[in-house]
């Protein structure tokens, strides 16, 4: 397999432990160079190789993937591995199966069909509640329209996910867009406790149940492309507030009850168009400037997109 991005290495004891860009984690002894363990995650055509390093969080490798279209369901993987042995401890799919909760929020998409949810950038971990805390990208890049519907979550893309240390297990999640757009939501969470005070003058979003300056244990940062800080009790998952940090055009409005969002309707692919719109993803994306539009990898589909003054 061709090499890909690495963005960082774990350091445990007095080895260096990575994941390769040819789905092998493996670890070598920092004096000698020697290998000390090699593991695979997937066999070697499975195009879901990590472009981040692991992190070591209670004595498990923790590494999530990029997985491309043609690396199915089963390449969009967060694993844990024993950092003495390599040997695999658990796998937790981002892509529910049938029969798991969330798969019914992919409509009647087949699990063939069902792609690209990946986690390509380095988790964080809360050693006190023993969670792992990693945020996931695009469900394949293209407009839900052509998938199993504008009306369907596509569970668990451009969502935070809270995972069980020991089993993998996922904890809760929070899904910070149903994407049209390519605009993914796989970056560091920033692990913070603190007294939470958003001022309801700069922050147009805030949980009414929140009670100025109370602490928190919260997950918080710009996790994703919408430029929006979200901050999220790390326990529970609960909303706490959010705020744009630029602009942005698709969320219209976020419950801060329930920390639901709401996508701007006029910007949503609504129908499929065989014929339409067949230009390369540059001129594409001049074409949805003119129209102030935030850039999608979409294909052959009409947006009800109007024009803004």
């Amino acid at each position: 397999m061709q090499g890909s991005t690495n963005r960082n290495l774990a350091i445990w004891g007095t080895t260096l432990i990575d994941a390769g860009g040819d789905n092998q984690i493996y670890a070598v002894d920092a004096r000698t160079g020697k290998l000390v363990w090699e593991t695979p995650v997937h066999g070697p055509k499975v195009r879901a190789h990590a472009t981040s390093g692991p992190i070591i969080a209670g004595g498990k490798v923790i590494t999530g993937r990029q997985c491309q279209p043609d690396a199915t369901f089963e390449g969009c993987v967060v694993t844990a591995h024993d950092a003495a042995t390599g040997k695999e401890l658990w796998r937790t799919h981002t892509i529910p199966q049938p029969g798991e909760p969330g798969s019914e929020s992919w409509g009647d998409v087949p699990l063939e069909q069902r792609w690209h949810v990946g986690t390509w950038m380095v988790p964080s971990y809360d050693p006190a509640l023993k969670r792992i805390y990693v945020g996931t990208s695009v469900d394949d890049s293209r407009p839900q329209v052509q998938l199993g519907g504008i009306d369907k979550q596509h569970l668990y893309h451009n969502s935070t996910l809270a995972l069980d240390l020991q089993t993998g297990k996922i904890v809760w999640y929070y899904q910070h867009l149903i994407d049209n757009w390519d605009l993914d939501h796989p970056f560091e969470r920033l692990l913070v406790d603190t007294a939470v005070a958003p001022d309801p003058r700069e922050v147009p979003w805030i949980n009414p149940r929140l009670r100025p300056g109370e602490r928190r244990k919260v997950v918080t940062g710009i996790p994703g492309k919408t430029g929006i800080v979200y901050t999220l009790d790390r326990v529970t998952g609960e909303f706490l507030w959010a705020r744009p940090t630029i602009f942005q055009n698709v969320v219209a409005q976020i419950d801060g009850a329930t920390g639901t969002v709401t996508e701007d309707p006029d910007r949503i692919f609504t129908r499929k168009e065989p014929n339409d719109h067949r230009v390369p993803g540059h001129e594409r994306r001049q074409e949805l400037a003119g129209r102030r539009v935030q850039p999608a990898h979409e294909r052959d589909v009409t947006c009800r997109c109007r024009t803004s003054a």
